[in-house]
């Protein structure tokens, strides 16, 4: 045997002794990646004091002398195995598509830094139970109902791998406070298309409760209560009290996370969203389990039935789930705190009739984040709501659409929410925002059979909305692209609300629509409102239609700021409302004489520069019908068909460097007295090159200030005489 076979035989030799040291350690061997041994994994895993090692394929220590733990899943290890700092007590299971490292995640291993490790999970009750090992039959023949549900209650992680297991009956399970459960698969699927109601439920409960002691303000971040809870638990603040004149089952309450409590005294980790009066609230606290389905489809052919349905829960995962057939609600999830449903879908899930009938539904829960779904059926794909408020809440990247036919909104967002984001989604019918606190930004909105591109439809007075960015397409043929209006009778308050960056808002009626509802007297008073740079196109009517709904009903802006927009339409644009216009920059295109290029109407005081109105040959021109002062400058009206600038008799137009020409009417053509600008009253002036007016005035106890050129001050000392 010459040298080199030698070497190869002992190479063989060595290989084949560590091959069956290592199935002796690990007790099965090696295993296809996420699988585990034959019949699954072993109740007492013997992985123990191998040191410091490198995990580098599924269940493969291999003693490298590192730490370092690379693309592996499904490690249920204990007792001192990694590093040589410290035991880790209690099973951990790592799920891992990426190289990194580990720190505390691994509890008592010492020394470990975090490298941007991807996705680490603790577990903490045992290896993952294959229901196959139970006698369930993953060929998708017989009910496997009973031992798949004997699987779920064994264990606190089911593996379903592949394969398809059929039910007949619900399948659930209620977790105690702080359980950890996983149910996963490898694309199986749960075929419970014979069962009549929910398939798949998994949940938390409700658990003892006591009145508020106190009186508790928005912002405080104690209260007092005689419920017994420790540091970590949640509670529920429930109030009889109303949140919301949409629904009389709207009321309101939250949901914190205790931070200590003493003696009745609980500190909260957060501040509290609302206030709540002693004698109508009570504070409950809630059993609350973590639970993450994961890689798992399934099938249903219910009416009144949820697919998967997760109730009373924290820092849930949905990844990767698809349902079908499930025509209450595809994916439900309610009074969940804290969480993520990810690169999941729902179809099929409208009948005739219902009254719910949603792809996904999130009632009364907090700190989601719903990204990468397809929600594509249903009177909403998409419907937030719930009895109690639901806040926090992200929709971001995903694709939402509904059944068509039905004048309904893809996207739905109920008016007992706030401090909502929908951001960057395909959304393909529609959408109804009634929350408050809310941003809707960077979306692709179409709507196919829907009145309204876009609906804030405001129930309650709130600090801010947003819409930014958005393009937005109606095809419908009295429909809207953005509409902004009121229900019920109460008064509303928008602090602020900016339109800003939209690249283009197209429908065929009136694009942009600010109203108020049909109910009786009352006012919608939107504090700041800042529409800008943004393109509105209307086939037909206006491009911008603002105006109260009549019957005592009034608009109020106290500043309005108009800037930097370019609106295309048969109509020009209509302002009636109560309040100061400031517009500079805008772009106004009128196809046809039906109606003004711009008309200001009401109460307050326009100033307008750099503003360019293009009549075509036919539009009417701009009118000035408000009760107020009117300052334009620097402006262009050209190619109008009739008056190119106009104003009642209450209305003084100050004009500065316009040009007025018209094909049909010649240059200048006024239908009364125009006056130029006249010296302004300004505050002291901090230097000689503060902003002013060839003209403008100013005086202190010491000086009395004149503006001899634009920008250019000068002053004389007072004496007395």
């Amino acid at each position: 045997m010459n040298l080199l076979m030698k070497r190869l035989l002992f190479v063989s030799l060595c290989a084949l002794i560590a091959f069956i040291i290592s199935a002796q350690v690990f007790g099965a061997g090696f295993f296809e990646q996420g699988t585990g041994p034959p019949g699954g994994y072993p109740s007492s895993p013997t992985f123990v004091h191998v040191g410091t090692a490198s995990l580098t394929a599924t269940d493969n220590i291999t003693g490298t002398g590192t730490t370092d733990l690379k693309n592996f899943r499904d490690a249920y290890i204990t007792n001192n195995i990694i590093g040589s700092g410290g035991a880790i007590s209690g099973y951990k299971n790592i799920i891992g598509d990426n190289t990194g490292r580990v720190s505390d995640y691994a509890i008592g291993a010492a020394g470990f830094t975090d490298n941007g490790f991807f996705n680490v999970v603790k577990y903490k009750d045992g290896p993952a139970i294959n229901p196959v090992g139970f006698g369930a039959d993953n060929s998708g023949v017989t009910d496997t109902t009973a031992t798949l549900q004997s699987a779920v209650n064994a264990g606190n992680i089911v593996d379903l791998g592949k394969g398809t297991y059929k039910i007949t009956s619900l399948l659930s399970r209620t977790f105690a406070d702080g359980d950890t459960f996983v149910f996963r698969g490898d694309g199986a699927t749960i075929d419970a298309r014979t069962v009549s109601g929910t398939a798949v439920r998994f949940q938390g409960s409700v658990g003892a409760s006591a009145a508020l002691g106190g009186n508790a303000n928005k912002g405080d971040l104690v209260i007092t209560c005689a419920l017994s809870v420790s540091a970590g638990d949640i509670v529920r603040i429930l109030s009889t009290a109303s949140f919301s004149p949409a629904s009389a089952a709207f009321v309101k309450g939250e949901m914190q996370e205790v931070e200590s409590a003493v003696a009745g005294t609980i500190t909260l980790k957060s501040h509290l969203y609302d206030s709540y009066t002693a004698a109508t609230t009570t504070v409950y606290k809630l059993n609350m389990p973590r639970i993450i389905v994961q890689g798992v489809k399934i099938l249903h052919n219910d009416n009144n039935a949820r697919g998967l349905d997760i109730v009373y829960a924290r820092d849930i995962g949905v990844r990767e789930v698809n349902v079908s057939g499930a025509k209450d609600a595809g994916i439900a999830i309610d009074h969940i705190f804290g969480g993520s449903v990810t690169g999941s879908s729902s179809r099929d899930a409208y009948y005739t009739g219902s009254g719910t009938s949603y792809a996904f539904l999130l009632a009364s829960s907090q700190r989601i984040a719903v990204i990468g779904n397809h929600f594509l059926s249903g009177r909403h794909g998409i419907a937030m709501g719930g009895t109690f408020p639901f806040r926090d809440i992200k929709v971001l990247g995903n694709t939402i659409d509904n059944r068509h036919g039905l004048n309904l909104y893809c996207m739905d967002a109920h008016s007992n929410g706030e401090f909502i984001t929908i951001a960057q989604n395909d959304i393909l019918n529609g959408m109804d925002v009634e929350s408050g606190n809310t941003s809707v930004d960077s979306n692709k909105i179409r709507s196919y059979d829907y009145t309204y591109g876009v609906m804030f439809n405001l129930w309650r007075s709130t600090d801010f909305l947003s819409f930014r960015g958005n393009s937005v397409i109606n095809q419908k043929t009295a429909g809207n692209a953005l509409t902004v209006t009121t229900s019920g009778t109460d008064n509303i308050t928008v602090q602020s609300f900016q339109v800003d960056g939209n690249p283009f808002l197209h429908s065929y009626q009136n694009s942009i629509l600010f109203t108020t509802g049909s109910g009786g007297a009352m006012t919608l008073t939107i504090g700041v409102l800042r529409f800008s740079n943004t393109t509105v196109w209307a086939d037909n009517f206006y491009p911008f239609y603002m105006a109260s709904g009549g019957g005592g009903q009034v608009i109020s802006i106290p500043e309005f700021h108009l800037d930097g927009n370019d609106f295309t339409a048969n109509r020009g644009a209509y302002f009636d409302f109560t309040g100061d216009m400031m517009a500079s920059g805008n772009r106004t295109h009128a196809k046809t004489n039906e109606a003004y290029i711009f008309d200001r109407v009401g109460t307050g005081n326009f100033t307008g520069s750099t503003n360019v109105y293009d009549g075509d040959n036919v539009a009417l021109g701009v009118r000035f019908e408000n009760t107020g002062q009117v300052q334009i400058s620097n402006y262009t009206i050209k190619n109008i068909g009739a008056t190119p600038l106009s104003s009642t008799s209450s209305v003084t137009v100050f004009t500065e460097s316009g040009t007025i020409y018209s094909n049909v009417l010649g240059a200048n053509s006024m239908s009364a007295t125009f006056y130029q600008r006249v010296p302004f009253y300004l505050p002291t002036p901090a230097s000689t090159g503060t902003t002013c007016k060839k003209g403008d005035y100013s005086n202190d106890n010491t000086y009395i200030y004149t503006c001899i050129a634009d920008n250019t001050w000068k002053r004389a000392a007072i004496a007395t005489w």
